[in-house]
This record gives C-alpha cells, structure tokens and sequence, in this order.
C-alpha cells in the first residue's frame, strides 16, 4: 500500500531573461492599469507590429514601460486578446522551421522572438491557481497550436538527438525549456486544475517520458560532474526540466506515465547511485537536484502504480546511505528550502511508501536505523520531513525505543495537526501527507503507552477523532475506529465515549451497517463491536456485551463452564498476518484429535459473543505472539479478555527474537512460552515449553493437574500426557505403582489405549521405561 508523493516547496531557479527592463520582470511593478487601459495598450502594441512601428519581438519591452501586471491578463478579454493569438501564430512558425529545417537556422531576430515568447507564456502560465476561473486557463492552454509540433521536437530528441547535440542551438533549447515550463505550471496542489481537462496536452507527457528514457538522458546523467556548480543548458534540460514536467502531472493517467518510466529508471538508478555515492561528502546542488528528479520518478511511480519500487536491496542501502550523510543533514535546521532538503524529502517519501508492505518493512527493520530517523526529526524546520520520518518511526520502532524518546509530546502534537489539517482539506491531504497516511501512522503509535498518554493528554475530548469518525467511510474511517478502539482500553476514553452520545449513536450504526459484508466493511463493525463491548465492559464492571448488546452475567457464564468438561481443548487467538503458520498449528491439533477454535476465515469478522463464547469455552487459549497481534485491538481484546477469565494461557513466540511489550509483555511476563521460530515446525509442534520444575519440592500425593503436566512435558514424556489427563498427584502415584508391579501387563494396557484414543501415537518401550525410572526417583524423595 503507497501514499503521497515527494512533492515539497521546491527551490527554484530565476529564469533569464533577454529584454532589458529596469527590475528584470514585467509583472513586479508596483502601480498597474485597469482593463480597459490594459486592453487598449495591448491593441496599440498589435498596431504597433502589424504597421512595422514595432518589431514582434520587443512586446516585451512594451508591456514593461506600461507596467503590466500579469493578473490583469487572466481575464477572457485579454487572455484572448489578438497580441496573445498573434504570439502563438508567431511561435508555431519559428518551432516549424527549428524543428523541420536540415540546415537553416534561426537568425538572432527570431531567437529573441522565440525566447520573448517562451517566457511570456511561462509567466502566465505560473500565474494560475484555483481561484483562476476555469474557462481562462482552459482556453489559454488548449488554443495553443504549438502543442503538436513540440511533441515533434520532444521526439526527434529522443530518437536522434535533434537540436541537442549540437553547441549552436543551445540557446533555443533553453527557449523551449521555458515554453514546456508553460504546461507544467498547468496543475494546482488543490487539484482544481488539471491538464486532463485538456487531452491535447497529454501526448507532451508522451513524448517527454520517452526522452527521459533515451539513451541521451543516461549519457547525460552519467557526464555530469561531480563538482558542477550549475547545470549547461542541456543538462538543466534533461536532468531538471523533463523530470520535473513528468513529476508535476499528478493526473488521472499518472500511473500510465510513471509505468512507462518504471522499469528502466529502477535499473538506472542504481547506476547513478553507484556513480555518484563515491563522492557524497562533495555533492553540489545540480547532482543533487538530478539525482532528486530520478527519486522522485521513482516515488511517484510507487504511489501511482502500487509498486514499491524501493523494494531492491541495493536502493535502500544506498538512500540510507545519504540520510546518514551529515553534510547533507546539516541544511535540514535552515527554514530556507535547500536541495539537499528536497531530496532528503524525496527519499523519506520513499521510505515512507515502503512501511506498508510487509516485506520491505522488515528489510527497513534488519538495519540499524533508528538513529538516522531520530535525527532528522530532531533537526528538520519542516514539518513534513518530520513526520514522514514519524511515519517511518512508527512502523519500526519498538516499546523499549518508544519509551527511551523524549519527544512523544511533539510526536502526538504533528499528528494531531496534520489529521486536524487534512481533514479541513478538500483533498483530504496536508502538505502532501494524505489523511489515510497520517491515520495509519497513527494506528501504530497509539499502541505505545507514551504516545496514548499524549493523545489523551491533547485530545481526551476525542474531539478530533471523532470528526473523523462523522465525516470518513473506507479505509479512513476504518483506521480510526481501530485508534479509537485502542484508546477505549483505557478508562478515561471508555469513560469520554459513554459521555458522548452522537459518538456512540454513530458508533452503534457503524456496528450493525449492512455493509459489513465487505472486508471493509466487516472491518469497520467489527471495530465499532469491539468498542461498544469495551465501554460495555467498563458500564457494567468487566461484563461482556452478546450480539444483543444484552451483558452476559457472571451467574450465567459459569453454568456454562462450570461442572463439566469445556467444549474446546483449545482456542487459537492471532493476528492475520500470522494465519499461515496459526492454521498449521490449528490442523495439527485437530488431527492428533484435540478440539479447536479458530477463525479461520475472517479473522475481523467475528462479533463479540463470539470471541467471549471461545475463551469461555476453551480449557487453553492460545496466543500467536507477534507485532501483528500486539498493535491489533482484536487481539488485545481476545488477550485481555482471557486474562480476565482467568482461561489458562500458552504464548506462541512466532517470529525471530520476538520479545513481547506493552500490554501483551504484562499479560505473559510470567508465562511459559513455545518459540516456533527457534526450531522446524514438527519439532517445535512437539516438545512444550521447559516448566519453573516446582513440582519437585512437593510431595507426588500432593501434585495439581498441572505439576503432573509439567512433569511429563520436561521429561519428554509427551504419548502420557494424552493418557494422564486429568490426572493428579495421587492418581498418577497409583499408575505408577501398577506399572511398577505389573510392567508388561501395564505396558501393553496402555499401549492399546493410547492406539485407540489417539490414532496418530503410540507409546514406546523407551519412554515407558523412562516413566518408571523418573517416577522412582521422585519416590525416593518422598
């Protein structure tokens, strides 16, 4: 799962202009002229041009002595005005013959005329925003008929070299840099305009993309110095332009351009890495900002196209690499944007992007990076740089980590102003980070004692939450059930809900909706349950809520259980990631002829009444301890609620070195535990966990039912444990005394009755003797 894109207050280059004015543009005059006086000296520079009076190219000049200001041009009258038409008929002319003709060159006149131009264009087109009225920038981008013969130009580059190569044409390059400038600046942030509003314009994103993947792009790329301290004009072209025309489309078919780009950029980039990482310590700013634009293709590609192009060991080692890099670092405290800042901000966007998949977030997770994430939060002046770095944090951060950081008020405060901002955006998005994004970073973090103290330090009206709640469906709406329900563990929240009542009118809907026959939507009741039995819980003192909402007394819970065997042997309690390895387990005890309950097919699914009814009905829960089941409210549910029935536990340690904290360390810090990653599976299916052995310093006639288990399980006794069942001290005295007296009668007794009961076991020679000589130690004891 992707979010966002790099996208960031980029530091920008001034564009050189030919005309002589007295402060180097045309719009920055203080005093400007109404329309009609706008409109009459724009008619008089067309007089001016068609009677020769003036020549074309020095409009310019004249619309700076009357101090023009551009935002009087974004009228209909004027954008459409017969200087603005002259100027596109003027332009399609003089890219014809640049574009067409073998041999003949622009003269100095039309080179002045085509950079004029050019830059005019540009400047309008900058001007745009979402207070522009549609029809303006409609008109103004899709009347203009150079668009078919740019494309041309874009292509003869890619597949020659045109106008490129050679050192003479350089400064028309640079022209027609300005004038693709033009379309670039046609998106706003908010989305309100859009170059898909005009699909004349899309095959130019065509044609560029395909530049970017010529062979000059890499050439170009792999000549530039590492000690350049400005771009040449073709290189600001290829390296900074192009990209970044293809990085600002952020339209409906963004994912069919960034595709195009994705499978040879993936591979170049590593090659530029590898070039230019050797010289990191020296880095100027056109390296930088060339090798920013391939991230950010790279980025952009993962967000739109759900790939996580990131994924490439070697890519993550070599970005980490740069975050390390205090040089680089050290522009992070400046408020002014830098381009070591922007492509800091591109790599974490990157990062980020990755956190949500599984796979690559274990890569993240195997190096020693927590450090680097720190540091960059503590000295970033960007916000959003800090909390895609939050974003990354949360998702690899443990307990003992959460808990050693002194920021976890700053933590909570970015997000809770992020999620306040986002959802007062139409976009549903701050400053780049959407709203989905800042919910499941989160949906993590809350699980940390640290952070969950913040929140209700910040926001223990759930004021904030609960907009969300009223006014998201989906995914969003999803992740901030799952926060809210995380929060109600603790009494205050729980006590803040039952308080609100709109809240919990909405909440009761959420829990019944009929679309919870969707994952989505069985996810959402499945949460908004979860909520109401834990308020439910604190209401009546810990009692348990059924389908009815009706609470489920003690009395009752304890004719269900009491005075006969329990339904299940065992229950299974996980979380989905962890079902392959859970269900395994589940199979293996079914077949060897236990009763289990499980679910099995939809693991967010399950109503309340029917989680309570498995662990009041199971003799063992079992609990499949991962990261997974500690962040997930359904398990902690599950976890506590066994706790509370005082359900005998077993953890199963799945993972690699998992060591359990927060709520599920308390729930088993005194617990026994099967680590299924230490050894295979049928090993570790087989032997239990090694007892505290205090069964040996009490007499055998004395023994519970479990010191009998205990002392069968360490002596690896384990075809007994299923014929001893239910046996204590005394009774497991008695066999052993009948064994001892009668051993080959006994043997073959409960040989047969081991075959009988357990179809998959039988007991042997060894172990039976075994069971004899520890049984006659003990007795030694006694």
């Amino acid at each position: 799962m992707g979010f966002g894109c790099s996208k960031i207050d980029q530091p920008t280059n001034s564009i050189q202009r030919l005309s002589i004015t007295s402060n180097g543009s045309i719009f920055s005059a203080a005093s400007h002229t109404t329309h009609a006086t706008t409109k009459n000296i724009m008619d008089n520079i067309v007089h001016d041009i068609d009677t020769e009076q003036l020549k074309l190219n020095a409009f310019y000049i004249r619309l700076t002595e009357n101090k023009i200001k551009i935002k009087q041009l974004l009228e209909p009258v004027l954008i459409n005005h017969e200087l603005i038409v002259l100027l596109k008929k003027r332009l399609v002319s003089i890219l014809e013959k640049w574009n067409l003709s073998p041999t003949e060159q622009l003269d100095q006149t039309e080179k002045l005329t085509f950079r004029n131009i050019a830059i005019f264009f540009s400047e309008i087109a900058e001007r745009f925003n979402s207070d522009t009225p549609p029809t303006i920038y409609r008109t103004f981008l899709s009347s203009m008929p150079c668009i078919s013969i740019m494309q041309q130009c874009l292509d003869n580059m890619a597949a020659d070299g045109k106008h490129m190569t050679d050192p003479h044409d350089q400064y028309n390059l640079e022209s027609f840099s300005y004038l693709l400038n033009t379309f670039r600046s046609f998106d706003t942030s908010s989305g309100d305009h859009s170059i898909d509003e005009i699909p004349s314009i899309f095959p130019l994103l065509i044609s560029v993309s395909d530049l970017i993947r010529s062979k000059y792009y890499k050439q170009t790329f792999l000549n530039l110095s590492h000690d350049a301290n400005e771009f040449t004009i073709l290189e600001r072209f290829l390296l900074e332009r192009c990209p970044g025309f293809v990085n600002a489309y952020k339209g409906k078919r963004s994912s069919e351009i960034h595709n195009r780009l994705l499978e040879q950029l993936f591979d170049q980039s590593v090659e530029f890495l590898e070039y230019f990482l050797p010289n990191v310590q020296t880095w100027t700013s056109p390296v930088i900002l060339a090798l920013t634009h391939v991230i950010d293709i790279m980025v952009n590609a993962s967000s739109s196209a759900q790939t996580h192009i990131f994924q490439h060991p070697k890519i993550i080692e070599y970005v980490l690499i740069i975050l390390c890099n205090q040089r680089l670092c050290s522009k992070l405290p400046s408020k002014q944007m830098t381009p070591e800042t922007w492509l800091i901000n591109s790599i974490l966007t990157g990062l980020h992007n990755m956190i949500y998949d599984s796979k690559l977030l274990a890569i993240i997770q195997q190096k020693t990076v927590t450090s680097i994430f720190l540091n960059i939060t503590s000295i970033s002046s960007y916000d959003r740089i800090r909390i895609h770095a939050y974003l990354i944090l949360a998702g690899i951060l443990n307990e003992a980590e959460i808990k050693q950081l002194n920021n976890a008020k700053e933590i909570t405060t970015v997000f809770l102003i992020y999620l306040t901002k986002a959802m007062q955006s139409p976009d549903r998005m701050f400053r780049g980070v959407p709203l989905i994004a800042i919910l499941c970073g989160l949906k993590t973090l809350v699980q940390h004692d640290e952070i969950k103290s913040e929140m209700l330090a910040q926001n223990g009206n759930l004021e904030t939450l609960s907009t969300v709640i009223f006014k998201s469906n989906g995914q969003e709406l999803a992740h901030a059930l799952s926060i809210l329900w995380t929060l109600s563990f603790e009494k205050n929240v729980a006590l803040a809900i039952i308080k609100n009542d709109k809240l919990i009118s909405r909440i009761q809907i959420l829990a019944t909706e009929t679309t919870s026959n969707t994952q989505i939507g069985s996810t959402i009741s499945s949460a908004a349950q979860g909520i109401l039995w834990q308020i439910q819980g604190e209401k009546e003192n810990g009692k348990v809520v059924n389908e009815s909402d009706e609470p489920v007394s003690s009395s009752n819970k304890d004719r269900k259980t009491s005075g006969k065997t329990k339904k299940y042997d065992l229950m299974i309690s996980y979380a989905h990631d962890d079902k392959e390895l859970c269900h395994r387990i589940a199979d293996q005890l079914i077949r060897d002829g236990f009763s289990v309950w499980i679910d099995k097919n939809n693991m967010t699914g399950s109503t309340p009444a029917a989680i309570a009814d498995g662990i009041e009905n199971s003799e063992i829960v079992l609990l499949g301890m991962t990261y997974s089941y500690k962040i997930s409210p359904w398990c902690q549910r599950e976890g506590n609620y066994a706790f509370q029935r005082q359900t005998k536990i077993i953890p199963l340690k799945l993972p690699p070195a998992y060591s359990p904290d927060g709520w599920l360390g308390l729930l088993v810090s005194n617990l026994n535990y099967i680590n299924f990653s230490k050894f295979d599976f049928s090993a570790e299916y087989v032997y239990p966990p090694q007892s505290n052995g205090l069964y040996a310093t009490i007499p055998i006639q004395n023994w519970s039912q479990q010191h009998v288990i205990d002392f069968m399980n360490d002596k690896k006794l384990y075809p007994l444990i299923l014929l001893c069942k239910g046996m204590d001290g005394a009774a497991l005295y008695q066999l052993y005394t009948f064994c001892n007296d009668n051993p080959t009668v006994s043997f073959d007794s409960l040989q047969k009755k081991l075959e009988k009961k357990f179809n998959n076991y039988d007991l042997s020679p060894i172990e039976y003797t075994i069971f004899i000589s520890e049984m006659k130690k003990l007795t030694i004891l006694v």
